[in-house]
């Protein structure tokens, strides 16, 4: 990956300038804050010389796993010169399409948009290198960050915090939650992804769901004496409820509401997530809402999958084995 562009960046009021053997001692003064060795992760073998965690960001640039950067404040007058003020980095985890994002600042440049600032422009520069996740791993009780991070647009399940054992200090053990950031643009897809607060909407109690077998004639038609019909072994699924255009990604209206079946036809990746793929049935000549026929939407594959177990559970002779392994679009499933 070519970190070329990425050396020195510079705004208004800030510069990032590339790590280098200078920064040590900066480093090093700058853990003198309780606050920041308290929440940054430092690997064992720099916690009592911090200035041997320049050698971890080092090793990170050779092998192109990461880069980092000390933030500077842009001095305002003659004989005010750039002054450091901390620092910014990431790594990539687990491929180079998920990076994770670490940073402190001195306490005296605290609460001016520092963070913040510097955070969105690396994070459009790891979207143009084809970064599709971001990641921070922040502190529970470090609210400043955590703030940060929400207004970045990063998200978390607080109900599965982690426990570094590294963190345990004195028998503190301390708990962390991990913050994610999808950078993948989905509205570019062919197909309307729904959002997951929309999923109650279109699985309301009374959605009905229904699977059928694929029938193929075994011949030509003649008049209205048709040839005979013979099942394929492969079956359809559906589901059917009320639902409203801009649920559906049709328009922003959100009064109107129409019963529409939506038939599932593939699955599909995209970014990092998986979607189940369903096509809307809009019929016109049999009462149907025509602007629903053939559109797209997109619906986390774990949704479905879990309705599908549900539906297996509560009437396994519709839904038994042998046809859902055999659904159309269904074909990864796992039972």
């Amino acid at each position: 990956m070519n970190f070329q562009p990425l050396q020195e960046i510079s705004t208004d009021k800030l510069i990032l300038k590339k790590i280098s053997e200078e920064h040590r001692q900066f480093i090093s003064d700058l853990f003198q804050d309780p606050d920041i060795r308290k929440y940054y992760i430092v690997p064992k073998e720099a916690q009592q010389d911090y200035r041997q965690l320049v050698n971890y960001w080092f090793l990170d640039i050779s092998k192109g796993a990461g880069y980092a950067w000390v933030i500077y404040k842009k001095g305002t007058g003659l004989f005010s010169g750039d002054k450091p003020c901390g620092f910014f980095a990431f790594e990539f985890r687990d491929s180079l399409k998920n990076a994770r994002i670490s940073y402190a600042l001195a306490p005296k440049y605290r609460k001016q948009g520092i963070i913040t600032s510097i955070a969105e422009i690396i994070i459009d520069k790891l979207k143009e290198l084809g970064i599709q996740t971001i990641e921070a791993d922040i502190d529970k009780d470090n609210v400043n960050s955590e703030k940060i991070i929400q207004k970045l647009g990063f998200v978390t399940d607080k109900r599965s915090a982690m426990i570094d054992p590294e963190m345990m200090r004195d028998g503190d053990i301390r708990f962390r939650y991990l913050w994610r950031k999808d950078l993948f643009d989905y509205s570019s897809l062919e197909f309307y992804v729904v959002r997951e607060d929309d999923f109650s909407k279109l699985f309301a109690p009374d959605t009905n769901f229904r699977v059928w077998e694929e029938e193929v004639s075994d011949g030509p038609s003649f008049g209205f004496m048709n040839s005979f019909r013979k099942p394929t072994g492969r079956y359809h699924f559906l589901f059917q409820g009320n639902t409203t255009e801009a649920v559906v990604g049709l328009s922003s209206n959100t009064t109107s509401t129409y019963n529409v079946p939506w038939e599932l036809v593939r699955e599909e990746i995209a970014g990092t997530k998986r979607f189940m793929v369903f096509t809307g049935w809009g019929d016109a000549i049999s009462g149907g809402n025509q602007q629903f026929e053939g559109h797209e939407i997109g619906i986390s594959s774990n949704i479905i999958y879990n309705i599908i177990l549900n539906l297996k559970k509560h009437n396994p002779n519709r839904f038994s084995d042998n046809t859902i392994k055999n659904i159309i679009g269904l074909e990864k499933f796992q039972i």
